[in-house]
């Protein structure tokens, strides 16, 4: 017997020899899908082409303990001044991906280049002095230190660096400047810098993430469900700061079970299944009902 659900709830239930993956891609995106026949598939690259690709992965593999593949060959590029959306159902390889490139997990094969440079299996310092931002799925586990004050976690990766670390001591100063204008110009709403960050509530504590990772001027963002139990205000304003990256010329890379997200975000989306990418799509040529056919490997060769 398969039950299916949606949005946390259980709408059918059914012999399994009364199904296919059609149907069930139809039942998990909430509308009929269409025979996945010919989908809309594009070759890699096929965004903004001004300059060679920001980021580069070429044939990457990751195999878990027991063999089986988490990454299988994976080729993507994301170009600067474009939004590249990743779907796919949950454990298809989205998670390693991001590890892989913010280098909190090491590849087998395969390279991983920014901007024509190797950051495979860098540390994540390293990776993020080459002007990479994270906002990271878990914000509480990857992203804040709850117990620490607000203007502390506004500079995490930058607080042993100039100018707000000099002699290996804080500079208050520089650090309270920095986090007063960055509460403004972000609209975060706080009592105080030196209060626990946990004082805020979710939607301001990813306001806080969103900026000490822009702030620092990154070439590359890889955006993991940065809206992610936020309300509506809040995903506006973090779908905003994404937009105005891309619009300055800055590469995104956007991972989210949010389909809607990803059509209305994306210039391009990649389908991830079993660890590869089964298809690129763009958000005006497509629809749910085909990313969920691609993301069920319906339309998988």
């Amino acid at each position: 017997m398969l039950n299916s659900m949606r949005n946390g709830r259980s709408i059918a239930s059914f012999p399994k020899a009364q199904t296919n993956l059609a149907r069930l891609s139809g039942l998990m995106i909430g509308e009929h899908t269409p025979p996945a026949s010919s989908p809309t598939f594009l070759l890699q690259g096929k965004g903004r082409k001004k300059s060679p690709p920001m980021l580069c992965m070429k044939d990457v593999t990751l195999r878990a303990k027991n063999g089986r593949p988490l990454l299988d060959g994976v080729i993507l590029e994301v170009f600067g001044g474009e939004i590249v959306g990743i779907a796919g159902v949950t454990g298809n390889g989205q998670s390693e991906l991001i590890e892989a490139v913010t280098g909190m997990r090491k590849i087998e094969s395969g390279e991983i280049t920014l901007n024509g440079k190797s950051i495979a299996n860098r540390s994540t310092d390293e990776i993020r002095r080459m002007h990479v931002a994270h906002l990271p799925a878990d914000r509480h586990r990857h992203g804040i230190n709850l117990d620490e004050r607000v203007d502390e976690n506004l500079i995490i990766g930058r607080h042993n660096r100039a100018p707000f670390c000099r002699y290996g001591l804080l500079q208050r100063k520089a650090i309270r400047a920095f986090a007063n204008t960055a509460i403004e110009k972000y609209e975060i709403r706080v009592g105080g810098i030196d209060l626990p960050i946990r004082t805020l509530s979710g939607g301001n504590q990813q306001k806080v993430v969103v900026a000490r990772e822009l702030e620092g001027n990154p070439d590359l963002i890889i955006a993991a469900h940065p809206t992610r139990g936020l309300d509506i205000n809040a995903a506006r304003f973090v779908h905003r700061q994404l937009i105005d990256a891309r619009n300055r010329f800055k590469g995104v890379l956007l991972i989210s079970v949010d389909l809607e997200e990803l059509l209305r975000l994306s210039d391009r989306i990649a389908v991830m299944y079993n660890g590869r990418i089964v298809g690129v799509v763009r958000p005006s040529e497509t629809d749910e009902a085909e990313l969920g056919a691609l993301m069920l490997g319906v339309a998988a060769n």
